[in-house]
């Protein structure tokens, strides 16, 4: 039995896609899951489950600025994107509230626990 040039390159074909192995993960979908919610200062509260990937990466690149004001202004942003719009001005009052403030340890501390629950990784540790 003889083939043409044409059937011997789709039997060929044939062959090898038969042979090679299928390579796919299935990397899930964005089922809604429960918020994020913390305390601070006696006061609880809400952050959405996800934000977006990519403004992640952005802030974790500006995040390792040598510029502290950089650095603040990291930790304002992940704030405003991941806080609900009640709990957002509820902690943005609580930024400025003298009687009731929230301390550098404890706003370094939320945005390691934010960055943790949106990346699935634990921060470094850092240097006290």
């Amino acid at each position: 039995m003889t083939h043409n040039t044409g059937e011997k390159e789709e039997i060929m074909a044939t062959r090898a896609t038969a042979k090679a192995p299928t390579r796919h993960k299935d990397f899930g979908s964005n089922e809604k899951k429960e918020a994020v919610t913390f305390s601070v200062n006696g006061e609880e509260f809400v952050a959405h489950p996800y934000i977006p990937g990519k403004v992640l990466i952005e802030l974790g690149k500006r995040a390792r600025s040598e510029d502290p004001t950089e650095a603040f202004d990291v930790m304002i942003e992940l704030f405003e994107v991941a806080l609900e719009v009640e709990s957002l001005e509820r902690f943005e009052d609580m930024l400025e509230d003298v009687e009731n403030p929230l301390t550098m340890d404890q706003i370094a501390d939320i945005t390691a626990f934010l960055i943790e629950e949106y990346s699935g990784r634990p921060e470094e540790q850092r240097e006290d």
